[in-house]
């Protein structure tokens, strides 16, 4: 797994854009999410997702899709938002099987 900053500090979501198309998250200025836009991007992505706002996982919260085959992991590093991804893959979309088994114990899936 490798992490992927936010290169768009004025639209820090904007990495999600593949999957928002044009909802309003991919391109809000704030760089904080809210229980609101986690359920927003579970259902339109079709994904499982975790939220890690301080990039650590006291805090963190989870948006459940059933039946979704992939998860989005997005946290903050040094200040700056940005997402997870397998190692060589810069898609943000993680197959659920792909995750390593430590992540069972975050309660993601």
């Amino acid at each position: 797994m490798v992490w992927n900053p936010s290169r768009t500090p004025d639209r820090p979501f904007s990495f999600l854009r593949p999957i928002l198309r044009f909802n309003p998250i991919g391109t809000k200025a704030e760089d904080k999410l809210e229980k609101s836009d986690l359920d927003a991007i579970k259902e339109i992505g079709n994904v499982q997702i975790l939220y890690m706002p301080t990039g650590k996982m006291e805090g963190s919260m989870r948006a459940k899709k059933p039946g979704a085959m992939d998860a989005i992991i997005i946290g903050r590093v040094d200040g700056v938002v940005g997402w997870v991804s397998q190692k060589g893959v810069y898609n943000m979309r993680i197959p659920i099987q792909a995750l390593p088994d430590t992540l069972n114990s975050f309660r993601l899936v």
